[in-house]
C-alpha cells in the first residue's frame, strides 16, 4: 500500500488504496493461522536459513588458498619487503647490462 501510494503521488494520480490495508491484514492473518504449529514449515524454514547462511559465508569469506600456500594473506610490511626486493632486483639487472 505504501509503495502504491508513493507511486501514485509521484505520478500525480489518485488511486483508491483504502481497501488494501484491510485485505493485507486479512491475508496475513490467514497465513499466520495456517503456519502456526506446522512442524514441516518450521523444518523447511530452518533448512533454508541454514543453506542461506552457508551461501553467505562462502561468498563473503575470502579464498586465500590461491594467494599463499598457508592460506594467510601477507601483511602490509611483508608486501612492502617483497616489493622492495623486486625493485632492487630490477636495479641489479640494469647494472649487469
Amino acid at each position: 500500500e505504501v509503495l502504491l501510494s508513493h507511486v501514485a503521488k509521484a505520478a500525480d494520480l489518485v488511486l483508491p488504496t483504502g481497501q488494501f490495508a484491510a485485505a493485507a491484514e486479512q491475508a496475513e492473518a490467514q497465513v499466520t493461522e495456517q503456519l502456526e504449529g506446522n512442524e514441516e514449515f518450521a523444518t523447511v524454514v530452518s533448512a533454508l536459513e541454514h543453506q542461506y547462511d552457508q551461501m553467505v559465508q562462502s561468498t563473503t569469506a575470502p579464498d586465500t588458498s590461491a594467494l599463499t600456500p598457508g592460506g594467510q594473506l601477507p601483511t602490509g610490511e611483508e608486501i612492502a619487503e617483497q616489493f622492495e626486493a623486486f625493485l632492487s632486483s630490477l636495479g641489479e639487472e640494469k647494472t649487469e647490462e
